[in-house]
């Protein structure tokens, strides 16, 4: 019973309390004209931005723990997304933050936003997972210190890292189009999706266990990688300019939070395919291995 409720109530209360809550908080941040044109570090008060980003993150983990307690760290993962998409939702598009401000700062300022929200989306995530209730045959079940040595230490986790890297940025490429917040945090669910999807396949290829969670920090790392991509292509300078040519390459065009709702939302949903599709593949390959 308490289970039933669980799976109802929590998706329920992040989208329509914790998610509202948490676009709330990202409302406090002003830009230097007083509109609410920011992200997390991109505004006047910078140490505030720090604090809204632990404040967003504690009120994902409201309902994602008990989630994850009862339903599993998949489930938990998913009911933290859905609350951070709304305060993504309200992060200001890099084409409308080069307006105000020069290029080469703007991309650094990005980046170290990427790298405080690499460790607290981490930190997220690990909590998520260490709480989760054991699910058979759910590999992101697995001990968390277990999984952290499979992705930074075998070739599996860190060719599933790289993959998961690769697949958010070419997706980023094509469905991040315009300076439109849906249709970024859109660009980092189905990056997400993508992520979870070939970080396990490329993991599978070289071999061994696959750790789930390589898929998620792969996605997190674009956080940092996008705004570094940024000050090649098209460059600090060139930031402006490219702004006004519309042509601002899609994974630049990512905030933070958009790669974190990729990472909790959108990640576990490529997991759940590839790894049912593998989970056959074996099957049936055991089957035929004893009927020979």
């Amino acid at each position: 019973m308490t289970k039933a409720i669980l799976r109802w109530a929590t998706p329920l209360l992040a989208l329509f309390v914790l998610g509202p809550a948490a676009s709330r908080l990202v409302g406090l941040l002003r830009a230097s004209d007083g509109s609410e044109d920011v992200t997390l570090l991109v505004n006047t008060t910078p140490a505030l931005g720090a604090a809204v980003a632990l404040g967003i993150v504690g009120l994902a983990l409201v309902a994602a723990l008990p989630a994850s307690r009862a339903l599993g760290a998949r489930v938990g993962l998913t009911i933290a997304g859905l609350t951070l998409a709304w305060a993504a939702w309200y992060t200001a598009p890099i084409s409308i933050l080069a307006r105000s401000h020069d290029g080469a700062g703007l991309l650094i300022a990005l980046a170290i936003e990427g790298v405080l929200m690499l460790v607290v989306g981490l930190a997220m995530v690990l909590a998520i997972v260490r709480v989760g209730a054991t699910i058979e045959g759910d590999p992101l079940c697995a001990p968390v210190g277990e999984q952290l040595r499979k992705t930074f230490k075998t070739g599996a986790g860190l060719a599933a890292m790289g993959g998961a890297i690769g697949a958010t940025v070419v997706i980023a490429w094509f469905v991040a189009r315009e300076p439109l917040s849906g249709q970024l945090v859109f660009a980092g669910f189905l990056a997400g999706i993508g992520a979870g999807s070939v970080g396990i396949w490329c993991g599978s290829f070289v071999g061994g266990d696959v750790p789930p969670l390589a898929t998620i920090v792969g996605v997190l790392l674009v956080a940092v990688l996008a705004p570094v991509l940024g000050m090649f292509w098209p460059g600090g300078d060139a930031l402006r300019a490219a702004v006004v040519s519309d042509a601002i390459p899609g994974p630049v065009r990512l905030q933070s939070l958009d790669v974190l709702v990729g990472a909790t939302l959108g990640a576990p949903i490529g997991l759940g395919w590839v790894g049912s599709m593998l989970d056959g593949a074996e099957r049936a390959t055991g089957r035929n291995t004893s009927s020979a």
